[in-house]
């Protein structure tokens, strides 16, 4: 098991009047792997708008594979993801894996991103709304960390 974070936040920013703002999610997000230590690293802290909390994946080696899945109740529809992609503290930040490339997967349509290696949100814009009720964001590169895998 490893215990660099992998991954940060996942802000989904709604078109308005289309995301009723009280939908929990969280009972509807999952992860291919976390590391269970105390529920500090669960796949909802990537969404639970902490920046001292992240998702960890929870296998061996760098996570390349590794993914959140999150399902809605219903369709949504968004024009950007904003992201947080490392473990957002000063510490931490350049020891640990941190996501240069992302997949995501919009109801089976996926896209790729890059990230910076900075660390500060960075957004991701889509040309025309999406609307969906499933997204997988799974890592496919990273930066490595100092002192952890």
């Amino acid at each position: 098991m490893t215990s660099s974070p992998k991954n940060g936040k996942f802000n989904l920013y709604k078109i308005p009047n289309t995301w009723d703002d009280k939908v929990t999610i969280e009972n509807s997000i999952r992860s291919s792997s976390y590391i269970n230590y105390k529920s500090m690293y669960t796949p909802s802290r990537a969404f639970d708008g902490d920046p001292a909390t992240a998702w960890l994946e929870g296998v061996s080696g760098a996570g390349i594979g590794e993914n959140i899945t999150v399902e809605f109740p219903d369709p949504i529809t968004i024009d950007r993801i904003e992201f947080m992609p490392g473990y957002f503290d000063e510490q931490w930040y350049k020891s640990n894996n941190r996501v240069k490339r992302l997949k995501i997967t919009l109801d089976g349509e996926a896209s790729y991103t890059n990230f910076k290696d900075i660390m500060k949100k960075q957004a991701v814009e889509f040309e025309k709304r999406g609307t969906f009720r499933k997204a997988v964001f799974t890592i496919t590169e990273i930066y490595p960390g100092k002192d952890n895998d």
